[in-house]
């Protein structure tokens, strides 16, 4: 990897299971860094190539506060922001990863919730957004978290598409003014490795100052996609409102041309949908206290 302009932080978010961690896993084989890898969330049945999560990140989050269902809590992280205390702490992280000489990336599917506290406190970010059909997200996030026998009953998945819709609300509007964004397809990128990893390494090379076209880095990015991990492939229709299907549509336009201007009124979220996500949060705590160890 040739020297880089400028250290710039890569910022890798979209909804869980949407193909965050195979994302992260390209840009570090790109050559940003990630963190020491004692700080980094180890591997397991579910990830097993890793999630290239920083660790340090969750002590902080569960600071500012992790009740993102709050209608309140977007408005409170941006006054966060402002605090001596928060700010302190939030420039120190940052600085750890500073300390690698190099542009840093950080993977995180909760990062979507705290966009107004960190775009007061990055400096230039660059944001990779993953994007992957809903159906088949919520689906996967389903087995991710809850025990076998409670994975396809209709209320967790009509609530996990919900959590999609509103997430990738979240991040269009915290990145609309922002330039240096790409949106991956998981779909594409599971489908021809070899393609998405020229456009993405030809992306971070151009925002990041290098100098060859991206044909040097590509190939070892692409061999960080294991296709075989690719479940919950369905293709169907978001099984949800129109408005859903229409923001999947949407983002899904922005994998190919990502000018198209965001406007939230077109995508409203329905009626009583906070009620929905809770309810079935506290239903799947349940579920797992039920039945012990979740595995996918």
């Amino acid at each position: 990897m040739n020297s880089v302009a400028q250290i710039r932080p890569i910022i890798v978010i979209g909804p869980e299971r949407s193909g965050t961690s195979v994302a992260a896993e390209m840009i570090l084989t790109w050559g940003a860094y990630p963190g020491e890898p004692e700080s980094l969330r180890k591997a397991d049945v579910q990830n097993p190539r890793g999630y290239f999560e920083y660790l340090p990140i969750w002590d902080f989050l569960s600071d500012l506060g992790v009740n993102w269902w709050d209608p309140g809590f977007q408005e409170r992280l941006s006054e966060k922001a402002s605090d001596p205390h928060h700010r302190q702490r939030a420039d120190e992280l940052v600085a750890q990863m500073e300390k690698g000489g190099r542009s840093w990336v950080w993977k995180d599917p909760a990062l979507s919730f705290f966009l107004p506290f960190w775009n007061r406190i990055w400096k230039d970010p660059i944001y990779v957004v993953c994007v992957r059909n809903p159906s088949d997200t919520a689906r996967s996030w389903a087995k991710f978290t809850l025990p076998s026998d409670a994975r396809d009953k209709d209320p967790f998945i009509q609530a996990n598409l919900l959590r999609w819709h509103y997430i990738m609300l979240l991040i269009l509007s915290n990145t609309e003014d922002v330039e240096s964004k790409i949106f991956l397809s998981y779909e594409k990128l599971m489908k021809d490795p070899a393609d998405e990893a020229r456009k993405l390494a030809m992306f971070l090379n151009a925002e990041c100052g290098m100098i060859d076209s991206g044909s040097l880095s590509a190939s070892a990015m692409a061999g960080a996609v294991d296709p075989q991990l690719w479940h919950n492939r369905s293709g169907a229709t978001p099984e949800a409102n129109l408005h859903l299907k229409n923001l999947y549509g949407f983002v899904a336009g922005k994998t190919v041309i990502s000018s198209e201007p965001f406007r939230p009124e077109d995508f409203p979220l329905p009626p009583r949908w906070r009620e929905t996500v809770v309810t079935s949060e506290r239903q799947a705590r349940i579920y797992r206290d039920m039945s012990g160890p979740t595995n996918a």
